[in-house]
């Protein structure tokens, strides 16, 4: 598989090689039509020598549509459809490449093999199989020609994406280079948007949630400090209210002992100034207060 990719590449060089040259001389159509049955020539027999060491069947080439825009000088427009049929043929070969041939590749030291696959790595997941070229523009500047494919690959497709592939020639240098660009729709993109805003809404509500348990579980936890000081507290008022509580029940009963002795020294008084004191003296049984207040009602 290398060695078939290494040949196309080599193919699509030979005809940029013996092409540009002859593209700036005054009979550029005569030489370009002879170069391009030459570098055809090679290129087929440097496939059939690949196909007989690997034994990999040459695929039939299919025919290429002219380009749908052109815009430049039109200097190499002899060397469109070559060109892009080797780019097809490119694109086809780099998407059958397995993740061990890739890693290969990007170690072989060839830069534009490197290059090319670097390029094509970074998209593969989003594009998938290679299914064809849906159509293609071709721009001229200088000797670079810059060809704008509109690729159909089979996941895109799924996912309603628009892949591009931009080759530019360089026809003085005879170098090629690939660029992948992978746009989602609006619709894929909102979608990816309201994925993302989902998860992020998942996670903050986690960790609330876990915020509160957290926070609920303070209240289990012993606080010794706090309860020591709550109990000396408790113990240092309990004495003084069992004293103010009693205080009153004692000056009530001394009160009550003086009432009752003048009472009866007053009885006793009045009945013996009227001689009606009776022999064995008077007993004071009970005293009733009536519209006496309190201490705590006077203060």
């Amino acid at each position: 598989m290398k060695k078939r990719l290494s040949a196309i590449l080599l193919a699509c060089g030979l005809s940029v090689s013996m092409l540009g040259g002859t593209a700036f001389a005054a009979s550029a159509t005569a030489s370009t039509e002879t170069a391009l049955e030459q570098a055809a020539t090679e290129a087929e027999a440097v496939e059939s020598e690949l196909a007989k060491d690997t034994g990999e069947t040459q695929q039939e080439t299919t025919a290429v549509a002219q380009p749908s825009e052109v815009t430049g000088d039109r200097k190499y427009e002899q060397l469109y459809t070559a060109i892009e049929q080797s780019i097809e043929q490119t694109l086809a070969q780099v998407s059958s490449l397995s993740d061990d041939q890739i890693a290969q590749l990007k170690d072989s030291g060839d830069e534009s093999a490197t290059r090319l696959i670097a390029s094509w790595d970074q998209v593969r997941e989003q594009c998938g199989a290679y299914q064809g070229v849906d159509s293609y523009t071709v721009a001229e500047d200088g000797t670079n020609v810059t060809f704008t494919d509109l690729v159909n690959y089979e996941k895109a497709a799924a996912d309603k994406s628009k892949v591009t592939v931009t080759v530019t020639v360089d026809m003085k240098a005879q170098t090629t280079t690939y660029n992948w660009n992978v746009q989602e729709t609006v619709g894929k993109a909102i979608e990816k948007a309201a994925e993302n805003t989902a998860v992020g809404l998942v996670n903050v509500m986690l960790i609330l949630v876990l915020l509160t348990l957290v926070i609920g579980l303070f209240r289990f936890i012993p606080n010794g400090s706090r309860k020591k000081k709550e109990l000396e507290a408790a113990e240092a008022a309990a004495p003084v209210g069992t004293e103010t509580a009693q205080e009153p029940e004692e000056e009530e009963g001394a009160d009550d002992g003086e009432i009752a002795a003048v009472i009866a020294a007053a009885v006793a008084a009045y009945e013996s100034e009227n001689g009606k004191a009776p022999a064995d003296g008077f007993v004071v049984r009970s005293i009733r207060r009536r519209g006496r207040k309190s201490s705590w009602q006077n203060a």
